[in-house]
């Protein structure tokens, strides 16, 4: 039981930093538009077959510097999403030991070196599938 426990505790922060990002990447991806559609109503308003001037051409770089930034700082933010989630793989490792012996009677054929990653595949599967189900409740429990 302390298994599944430790497990479980790696799975909420790996849950916890994905509502996180899910909310700042929306605040990020809606501030990003938005700077992208003022720069376009300004860029409208100038006539057509006129350069920009020096000035407008400035804040299409500040502009397009601030977007690139923020993208970066959301694609950060993204790796350690990636680096939770890569630990509830490495607890479940750590936490569990893949005794197939006591599965089956004729476990002994899951040892092969030819059979093992397919039963560890199906597993790791299993675990994703529930995960992800899990995900899906607590976001449709969000959303109400």
């Amino acid at each position: 039981m302390d298994s599944c426990l430790g497990v479980e505790q790696d799975v909420d922060k790996a849950i916890s930093k994905l509502f996180g990002l899910s909310e700042h990447a929306d605040r990020i991806l809606q501030d990003a538009v938005q700077q992208i559609q003022d720069l376009k109503n300004e860029i409208a308003n100038i006539p057509p077959d006129t350069p920009l001037t020096e000035g407008q051409a400035q804040i299409v770089k500040e502009t397009t510097q601030r977007i690139k930034e923020a993208l970066q700082h959301l694609a950060t933010d993204h790796r350690d999403l990636h680096a939770s989630v890569s630990r509830v793989g490495k607890s479940i490792d750590r936490h569990f030991i893949a005794d197939y012996a006591s599965v089956a009677p004729k476990a002994e054929s899951f040892m092969s070196d030819t059979n093992r990653p397919i039963v560890e595949q199906a597993i790791a599967e299993h675990l994703y599938r529930q995960v992800t189900r899990n995900v899906n409740l607590i976001k449709n429990i969000v959303d109400l």
